[in-house]
C-alpha cells in the first residue's frame, strides 16, 4: 500500500480565524473529514508522478449547521478534472443529472478565459461565458493561470512565480508569521468588478505557506441582498502519496451575520444550546398532553437564541478516486 502522510496546512492568521490552536485546527464537525480521508490514487505512466499534467477526483461535499443537532450530511457530489494543454490549465467539473429537472448531466469546462456549459449526453454546448469581455476579470483569470503548473492548484505551488503575477496585477502582498507565510489581498478595483447586485464583495484574501510551498487557504467577506454579512474561510487538506503532495479535501466555513432587528419571540422562550438541554418526554407524558388537547407535532430544533438569526455552515469536501496523468486532451474538448 502506498505510504500516505496527511498534512493540514494553515498559517497563524487562519488559526486565529478558526479560533483554535495551530496543532489542532479542525473543529469537531470535521472529524468526519479525517474519517473519510483515505482516497484511492492511481498514477498514469506517461509522465513522472511529481510532474503531473492532469488531475481528476470524485468529490463528496458534506454540510452541517451550527444551529442544528443534525450531523453533517452529504450535500452534493461532482467530479473535478484538470489538465495542462498548450501551456494553459483546463478545468472540467461534471455535475450529475439528478440535480437537474431534465435529468441531464452537465459539464462546466474552462480554459481560464471562457466557460462552456455542455450537456454530457448530447455533447452540445448550451451556454458560453467569455470573461475576456471584462478587462479586469479577463486579466484576473488569464494572467494568473497562464503558464502555471497544474499541481500549483492541487499540490506544491511555485510561490515566487505566483507572487510576481500578483505584483503585476497590483495585488497587496504581506509577509506573515515571521516570513513563513504570505497574505495576498485583492485591491478595490477587483472587488468592485467581482461584486454583483445583491452580492457586494468587501474583502478577499489568499494565504500561502512558504515553508511547504503551498496554497494555505482564503478568506472573503460579502454583503448580501438582505443585508447579511457572509464571511467565508476556506483551506485545503493535503496528503503526501507515493512522494507526491496531493489535495485530498477542503474545509469551508460560512458565517452569516444578520442585521439586528426586533422579533416577536417571547422573552420566556428557553435557549437550547445542545440536545442535553431538552427535557425528554415519555410516551405516557405525550399521551397525557394529547388527551388534554395539546397538539404535538415534530419540529426542527434550532439551537441557540431564537431571537438571533445568525448561523454558521461548515462544508467538508472529500476527494475520492484520485487519478493523476490519466486524461486525454479530448476530454476537455467536448462541445466545441
Amino acid at each position: 500500500m502506498a505510504k500516505k502522510k496527511r498534512v493540514i496546512l494553515s498559517m497563524s492568521v487562519l488559526c486565529a480565524v478558526f479560533l483554535t490552536a495551530c496543532q489542532n485546527p479542525i473543529n469537531d464537525k470535521t472529524d468526519l473529514l479525517a474519517s473519510k480521508l483515505s482516497p484511492a490514487v492511481s498514477f498514469g505512466s506517461d509522465h513522472p508522478k511529481d510532474a503531473a499534467v492532469s488531475f481528476q477526483a470524485d468529490v463528496e461535499v458534506y454540510s452541517s449547521n451550527d444551529r442544528s443537532i443534525e450531523p453533517p450530511r452529504l450535500q452534493n457530489t461532482y467530479r473535478i478534472s484538470a489538465k495542462t494543454i498548450d501551456d494553459q490549465v483546463y478545468t472540467r467539473i461534471d455535475i450529475p443529472g439528478d440535480l437537474f429537472p431534465d435529468g441531464n448531466a452537465l459539464a462546466m469546462i474552462s480554459d481560464g478565459l471562457t466557460m462552456r456549459y455542455v450537456n454530457i449526453e448530447s455533447m452540445e454546448t448550451i451556454a458560453r461565458v467569455n470573461m475576456e469581455e471584462d478587462e479586469v476579470l479577463g486579466r484576473l483569470s488569464g494572467d494568473i493561470t497562464k503558464g502555471r503548473k497544474l499541481m500549483s492548484f492541487f499540490g506544491h505551488e511555485d510561490i515566487p512565480v505566483l507572487m510576481n503575477k500578483f505584483r503585476t496585477l497590483s495585488f497587496d502582498i504581506t509577509e506573515e508569521n515571521n516570513g513563513k507565510g504570505l497574505t495576498v489581498e485583492l485591491p478595490a478595483s477587483y472587488l468592485s468588478r467581482l461584486s454583483r447586485p445583491g452580492f457586494k464583495l468587501n474583502r478577499a484574501k489568499l494565504y500561502y505557506d512558504t515553508e511547504s510551498d503551498t496554497y494555505a487557504g482564503a478568506e472573503a467577506e460579502t454583503v448580501l441582498e438582505d443585508g447579511a454579512v457572509l464571511k467565508i474561510v476556506s483551506r485545503p487538506v493535503y496528503e503526501t502519496i507515493e512522494g507526491v503532495l496531493l489535495k485530498v479535501g477542503e474545509v469551508n466555513i460560512k458565517t452569516y451575520d444578520y442585521p439586528e432587528e426586533e422579533t416577536d419571540f417571547e422573552a420566556e422562550i428557553q435557549n437550547v444550546n445542545s440536545i442535553d438541554d431538552i427535557t425528554e418526554l415519555s410516551d405516557s407524558d405525550i399521551e397525557d398532553l394529547e388527551s388534554e388537547g395539546a397538539n404535538i407535532t415534530p419540529a426542527e430544533l434550532i439551537l441557540g437564541d431564537p431571537n438571533d438569526p445568525d448561523y454558521t455552515i461548515t462544508e467538508i469536501s472529500v476527494y475520492n478516486d484520485i487519478k493523476v496523468n490519466t486524461l486525454e486532451d479530448s476530454f476537455f474538448r467536448i462541445g466545441e
